[in-house]
C-alpha cells in the first residue's frame, strides 16, 4: 500500500513463452503512476498474455501523466473465461481509479485470425475516472479504444483514435456488471 512510482523510464521486449507485464499492481491500495514512460514490445502466441499496466483489488490507483507505446500482438479473446490476450491497460476489480491525462498508443504487430484483438484500455470495477487521456489504437482486426465494465464511471474530455486494421473497431465499449 502507499506506493508511488513516478519519473522512470521503462524498455521491456516481452518474452514470447511467458506472460508480460511491465507494471504489476496487486491488492494494493493508495497507488500512483505517474510521469512514467513505458516503451513495450512482444510478440508471442496466443497463449500467454501481455499488458503494459495490471492491476487487480486495488482501491484509489492513480495513473496519471504517463507516455505508453506499446506494441502487442492481436489475439483472440478466450471466450469461456473472458481473457484478453493483449491489452495496454487492464485494471481488475480496481475501485475508485483515475486515468488521467494519459498518452497511451497501442499497435499491434501481428495476428493469427481475423478475430484477433487488441483492447488499449480495460477496466473492471467501480467509481472509476478517464479525464483526459489520448488513447490511440492502431492495426488490430478488432481494436478497442477503451473497454469498461462497472458503475459509476466518469469519462470525460479524452481523445480516443481507433486506426481501422481489419473487421472491427471500437472508441468505447460498456459492459454491464
Amino acid at each position: 500500500n502507499n506506493v508511488s512510482i513516478i519519473n522512470s523510464k521503462f524498455t521491456m521486449n516481452g518474452d514470447e513463452e511467458i506472460d508480460n507485464t511491465v507494471i504489476y499492481v496487486i491488492e494494493s491500495n493508495n497507488v500512483t503512476i505517474e510521469n512514467n514512460e513505458i516503451n513495450f514490445a512482444v510478440e508471442t502466441n496466443d497463449t500467454y498474455e501481455n499488458v503494459a499496466i495490471y492491476a487487480e483489488e486495488c482501491e484509489n490507483l492513480n495513473i496519471i501523466e504517463n507516455r505508453m507505446s506499446v506494441l502487442l500482438p492481436a489475439r483472440s479473446i478466450n471466450w469461456s473465461t473472458g481473457t484478453v490476450y493483449s491489452q495496454a491497460v487492464f485494471l481488475k476489480d480496481c475501485d475508485d481509479a483515475v486515468l488521467e491525462d494519459n498518452y497511451i498508443e497501442a499497435r499491434s504487430n501481428g495476428q493469427i485470425s481475423k478475430y484477433d484483438t487488441l483492447y488499449a484500455v480495460h477496466i473492471v470495477g467501480d467509481n472509476a475516472n478517464v479525464n483526459n487521456n489520448i488513447i490511440w489504437i492502431e492495426d488490430a482486426p478488432y481494436g478497442y479504444g477503451l473497454v469498461i465494465s462497472g458503475g459509476d464511471f466518469l469519462i470525460e474530455e479524452n481523445t480516443i483514435i481507433i486506426d481501422r486494421g481489419g473487421a472491427y473497431s471500437c472508441g468505447i465499449d460498456v459492459e454491464g456488471d
